[in-house]
């Protein structure tokens, strides 16, 4: 056996170090989906401001905006269709594929290192959401009026109200859509708005916690471009998109 040199060994370790390492990456990045179990931590929004998002009380118990809210669900109740209930469900985890189906097709068409980009950032918008309905714990509407009933396919789900996390989600995620593709302003903006009201016809969020989970997510988003990383990554896909849209373009006119 030839005799190797200390370091040469030690460079030897390192590279075989760095196959493991790279391998473990990407084994993070293909093995994620999206589900009701988050992992709590920061990605791109720095920790130190966790605790830093605010946003004003929900509606006192004898406000207008309270009985206002309570009206607006009693309706809700009593017109929706079992077709809405299931459209309502189909945004269960208000994953941006989820909220935009519009762009289903360039989100699959995205590397798996996009698509983690794409699931840390939604890991960090949850986190805060859960952070900031920890202050509050105010209770779903149907554990404060025994008249209202979920959507029987979605039923009673567990979680605080206020701020809504799929409002949260929207907010974080129309603004990403309006970098990605900003020809379709009015599409990306209508489609954030129905996640939130989907909410409100499930029977699962008054309409003041929709409106708070907007005004945090547009926080988030704030506190995400602070990172240069997101900024760039951002970007990238709106690069993406262009390239994509424009491959889409040619072969519908062949």
């Amino acid at each position: 056996m030839k005799n190797i040199s200390c370091a040469k060994l030690q460079a030897l370790a390192f590279v075989a170090l760095a196959a493991v390492l790279t391998s473990c990456s990407l084994t993070n990045v293909k093995n994620f989906e999206y589900s009701h179990n988050h992992d709590g931590k920061l990605f791109y929004i720095s920790e130190n401001l966790r605790n830093s998002f605010s946003i004003p009380d929900f509606p006192a118990d004898d406000s207008d905006e309270y009985y206002q809210d309570f009206k607006v669900l009693k309706g809700w109740q009593e017109q929706r269709t079992e077709e809405q209930c299931f459209a309502a469900n189909s945004q269960e985890y208000s994953s941006m594929q989820e909220l935009f189906p519009a762009y289903r097709e360039f989100f699959n068409s995205l590397s798996d290192s996009d698509k983690y980009f794409l699931y840390r950032v939604y890991e960090d918008a949850h986190t805060i959401n859960i952070t900031v309905k920890s202050k509050f714990t105010r209770p779903r509407p149907f554990h404060s009026d025994p008249s209202l009933e979920p959507c029987a396919n979605i039923g009673r789900i567990k979680g605080y109200a206020y701020p809504s996390g799929h409002a949260t989600m929207s907010g974080v995620f129309e603004k990403m859509m309006l970098v990605i593709d900003p020809d379709n302003e009015k599409g990306i903006k209508d489609a954030a708005q129905r996640a939130g009201m989907y909410r409100v016809l499930a029977g699962l969020h008054h309409p003041s916690d929709i409106k708070a989970g907007y005004a945090l997510g547009a926080d988030i988003y704030e506190a995400l471009k602070k990172n240069s990383e997101f900024n760039k990554k951002l970007n990238s896909l709106h690069e993406k998109y262009v390239k994509f849209k424009s491959a889409k373009t040619k072969t519908n006119i062949k």
